[in-house]
């Protein structure tokens, strides 16, 4: 800054200056300074310093002084300046600093705001700065002025900015459209005349053109026969329509009411008016009342089939059994009671060698596979020969119901005779008060009807038939006794009598077929005694055949029953000792006429009689024999662990297979109960027919999702998608199944239908059961039956019979009958499908080499996880059975 004397100074020396110029106007000077010369030092009194006394904000525009101003967003810029007072202040340059709300505005430097103005820049008082707004918001603007006051402070003044929106622009004025014409419409359709019946409720409403017109409005007036319609507002006709007042929006309905039969006429006008001759336009509408028609009865609401049911008479049926010829009479019944108008089929399954089906009782019209059966209808089975068939009724609709009945047909009696220790007797001698056991046979054993009748029809009063040994209990003529079970006779006194017994089970037309034995009774009581009975047990169970090992010794015992002074001794004889021996036979110290005999089997399996006689006579005067079959068998040491399960041998390996020996035809069903964690059942296989060889071996494995996950996954991922989509939820399982012949090799292929029963649960629904032969290239859909009360080792349970024909993989499973639908089905399936096939095949993969690895076998054993865990496979000469964990598929009583 200038020294203030020096300031002074110079003053002086221009007004001296000033007043020579006027002064010498015109006079050249002649006297100058030397350019190099210095001007001679000022030495007159100090110049005083101007210092800022205030500084205030001003608009540039109006020039004057602000405090606060507006503008809008990205819009105004708005142009402030400082005034610094007093105007000649030393030093009047000010800063600019936005001191709050720096979000919402910017300073610049110029009015196209690109250069910002900084708060360190200065800017000299009275130039315009420029102020943008960036977003809507309160801002403060400060200016500090350079220059000071008199005691050296800075002065400040600011200005408040409010940044806003900008207006919205007015809405240009609406077109004025006049109205060019109305209609009434029923259903957007123009109408001129409508038929209705009284206390019918007709909806109209009234369309104007164009619907962009000014007024839409309109007015309804019934404009004849109001006493016939009534004009309402409301659908429930409470709120009667104005004619005069109540402007209706077009397009809104009105409602019109039949009051009484007649004619009417509905005017509607428009409340805006046309452009042409400034009139209202007008639609009409005719009505015409009339009473109604009497109401038809209502058409039945279609009703879904639940199921389909065979029944004999008005009884459910699921089994029966017939003799050859007979003719069984069999309807079905649908479910609801009330269902729709709908045809049946009726077809055998299996077992058409057995039966026929008719239309009619005479069995003149047979029944084909594709014939339409009415519902209730009865069609007729008859009985061509011995077997069993399985005979199906399915429904004819998109959704097939099914159901099925087993029938059995057997053979009517053949012949019948009465034995004594079973040879055949016709005449036989006993004393008075002697009792003489007897029974009677029945061939063959398998007829429909095995009862006999006993009865004297010669000598009745020699002798007297009872049902008891003790001879409590006598035997009537019309008294039904089952085959082969004893009666007793005892002599009354001496003479002879004659005893025949009557098959009951003839056929129609046939004779009778009966068997006599000539008695005598002799009056002589003198006999020293006989042999009363002989019994074999085994471990206090009485038994006519016994199991021993090779190289092993097995011992039963002989109990001797005598009256009088009988001998007690016997003889035991082997049909070949070369496989059986009978080391030793002793008499019971402890129990009177009781032998111990024990037998040694050699190296090699085989059969053979044992046959046991006594010393001492029967009362018939003969030796009584018994036999005992004796089987030998090696020890099953590569099947597996010996268990028995209610007095049934199985074996279990080390790979969790089951298995059990099939015997021979006269076996029938061979039986073995697989159980896996914590979970199990039965299975059978039916070797009536002579199938297999005796001495193969029948096996089961159950598979475990976790246990047994490569097996599994082969077989699930060759089933048809559409039968993956319909498994319900987890209720699906997996077992392999088999026969092995005696020399090793599987069965494949098989020369009849050999039947494969498995135990089931009590939870599954028949209706959503399916069963299916898993194929690489389409899945074949089988039918299976299902019997409610099948008898089995451990008693009376439902299973399933599968007829088999091979040994190849099949799935068995629910289906699901609350599905969404179909295409979020499809996709959940695909997406599950695709994440539970990569995650569980990574996770169990590892899991079990891991487990292979340590103990040298894959882990067996059952497992309860859902089907979303289970993705393996499974050896080509198995069967697969995929159904739900609980095993069972239905639980409709019987």
């Amino acid at each position: 800054m200038k020294h203030p004397n020096m300031t002074i100074f110079f003053r002086k020396v221009l007004a001296v200056a000033l007043c020579l110029g006027l002064l010498f106007s015109g006079i050249k000077l002649t006297t100058t300074f030397s350019a190099a010369e210095e001007m001679p030092e000022y030495d007159g009194p100090e110049i005083a310093e101007v210092y800022v006394e205030s500084v205030t904000i001003q608009n540039a525009v109006s020039e004057t002084q602000t405090e606060a101003e507006t503008i809008i967003v990205d819009e105004d810029t708005l142009q402030l300046k400082a005034i610094v007072a007093p105007d000649n202040a030393d030093e009047r340059k000010v800063t600019w600093s936005v001191t709050a709300g720096s979000d919402y505005i910017k300073l610049y430097k110029t009015d196209d705001c690109i250069d910002e103005l900084g708060p360190e820049d200065k800017v000299e008082g009275g130039a315009a700065v420029y102020v943008k707004g960036l977003a809507v918001g309160e801002a403060t603007i400060t200016v500090t002025t350079v220059g000071v006051d008199e005691n050296e402070e800075h002065k400040t003044a600011t200005c408040k900015v409010t940044v806003i929106e900008p207006e919205p622009e007015p809405e240009p004025e609406p077109e004025v459209i006049l109205v060019e014409g109305v209609a009434i419409r029923k259903d957007e359709i123009d109408t001129e005349a409508e038929t209705i019946y009284t206390d019918e409720i007709l909806a109209l409403n009234a369309a104007v053109d164009p619907d962009t017109a000014y007024n839409t409005n309109v007015l309804w007036s019934v404009t004849s026969g109001d006493d016939k319609i009534k004009l309402y507002k409301d659908e429930s006709c409470t709120e009667e329509l104005d004619p005069e007042e109540d402007e209706i929006e077009s397009g809104t309905a009105v409602y019109v009411k039949g009051v009484a039969a007649g004619e009417a006429t509905i005017t509607v006008t428009t409340v805006g008016v046309d452009a042409e001759n400034e009139e209202h336009k007008t639609a009409t509408c005719k009505i015409i009342v009339s009473e109604p028609e009497p109401e038809p009865e209502p058409e039945p609401e279609p009703i879904d089939i639940e199921g389909v049911a065979i029944r004999k008479g008005e009884t459910i049926t699921e089994a029966e059994t017939i003799r050859v010829e007979e003719v069984l009479e069999l309807n079905a019944v649908v479910g609801p009671e009330i269902a729709p108008d709908t045809k049946l089929n009726w077809y055998v399954a299996s077992g058409s060698e057995s039966v026929t089906l008719y239309k009619d009782a005479d069995c003149s019209e047979s029944i084909g596979a594709y014939d339409e059966i009415e519902i209730g209808a009865s069609v007729y089975v008859m009985g061509f020969a011995e077997g069993e068939a399985q005979i199906i009724v399915t429904t004819v609709e998109e959704d097939p119901k099914t159901a099925g009945c087993v029938v059995t047909v057997k053979p009517f009696v053949e012949n019948v005779s009465i034995r004594k220790d079973e040879t055949e007797a016709k005449e036989e001698s006993i004393y008075v008060d002697q009792v003489l056991p007897l029974n009677a046979v029945v061939t063959p054993d398998n007829a429909y009807e095995t009862n006999v009748t006993w009865s004297v029809t010669e000598g009745t009063d020699k002798i007297k038939l009872y049902k008891n040994e003790s001879c409590t209990e006598e035997l009537g003529p019309q008294d039904k006794i089952e085959s082969g079970m004893t009666v007793f006779v005892k002599g009354v006194a001496a003479g002879e009598a004659t005893i025949t017994v009557t098959a009951v089970g003839v056929g129609p037309g046939q004779e009778a077929r009966t068997a006599t034995c000539k008695v005598t009774v002799q009056g002589n009581t003198t006999a020293s005694g006989y042999v009363k009975s002989v019994k074999i047990t085994v471990d206090d169970k009485e038994t006519s055949e016994i199991e021993v090992l090779c190289n092993e010794t097995a011992t039963f015992e002989v109990e001797v029953t005598v009256a009088g002074n009988a001998s007690r001794e016997i003889t035991c004889v082997s049909s070949d000792e070369s496989l059986v021996k009978i080391t030793n036979w002793n008499l019971d110290e402890d129990k009177e006429g009781v032998w111990h005999v024990t037998i040694t089997a050699s190296d090699q399996p085989g059969t053979v009689k044992l046959t046991i006689t006594t010393v001492g006579k029967g009362n018939n005067g003969k030796a009584i024999r018994k036999e005992l079959s004796v089987s030998v068998v090696t020890e099953k040491t590569d099947w597996g662990k010996k268990v028995e399960n209610e007095g049934v041998i199985n074996y279990v390996d080390d790979s969790g297979t089951t298995s059990a020996e099939v015997g021979g035809k006269e076996n029938g069903i061979a039986w073995l109960k697989e159980d896996s964690g914590g979970s199990s059942a039965w299975y059978g296989i039916d070797n009536s027919n002579g199938e297999f060889k005796q001495g193969s071996r029948f096996w089961v494995r159950w598979l475990s999702s976790e246990e047994n996950a490569a097996e599994f996954s082969k077989y699930y991922d060759m089933l048809d998608d559409e039968h993956k989509k319909q498994i319900k939820d987890d209720q699906l399982w997996i077992f392999l199944a088999g026969v092995t012949n005696p020399d090793g090799t599987e069965v494949t292929n098989l020369s009849s239908a050999v039947n494969l029963y498995v135990q089931l649960g009590n939870d599954w629904d028949k209706d959503d059961i399916n069963a299916v032969f898993i194929s690489q290239v389409s899945d074949e859909e089988l039918i299976a039956s299902f019997l409610k009360n099948m008898n089995y080792p451990s008693g009376s349970q439902t299973f399933a019979k599968v007829p088999l024909h091979h040994f190849s993989p099949y799935a068995i499973y629910a289906t699901n009958t609350a599905q969404t639908s179909e295409q979020t089905s499809e996709q959940t399936s695909e997406q599950t499908s695709e994440q539970t096939s990569s995650q569980t095949s990574e996770q169990t993969s590892s899991q079990t080499s891991e487990q292979t690895t340590a103990s040298g076998n894959p882990p067996t054993g059952d497992d309860t996880s859902p089907l979303y865990a289970l993705m393996f496979a499974f050896s080509l000469t198995g069967l697969i059975i995929l159904a739900r964990k609980h095993r069972r598929f239905y639980d409709t009583d019987t």
